[in-house]
């Protein structure tokens, strides 16, 4: 019994030592949590209000949400200025010219 408690404590003496080995050696180890560092570490190059001023403009544009109810954001929020039946006609002179197929065996 004395001698599997033995092996025990040196087994896992073992793993405990090349568990820290082998996080000293990790280049993205910074921490006790392991958690990696900033990517930017220079800091910024742009001021608070400059990014402020940034995102009215983008939400002003409708680049940017302004709550969740916003996403996703509308592709098109303008109606067509095409009827019906000019996109008929145009899709039948596609077919009539060759540009539309209709099948895998057209291509």
């Amino acid at each position: 019994m004395h001698t599997f408690r033995t092996t025990a404590f040196i087994l896992s003496s073992i793993l405990v030592v090349s568990t820290q080995t082998a996080r000293a050696e990790d280049p993205f180890f910074t921490s006790e949590s392991g958690y990696p560092p900033a990517a930017n570490t220079q800091g910024s190059t742009v001021t608070r209000a400059q990014v402020k001023a940034e995102l009215a403009k983008a939400r002003a544009a409708g680049l940017i949400g302004n709550s969740e109810s916003d996403y996703p954001p509308a592709v098109n929020t303008q109606g067509s200025t095409v009827t019906r039946a000019q996109v008929k006609a145009e899709l039948a002179k596609a077919r009539a010219a060759g540009l539309i197929t209709t099948s895998e065996s057209d291509v």
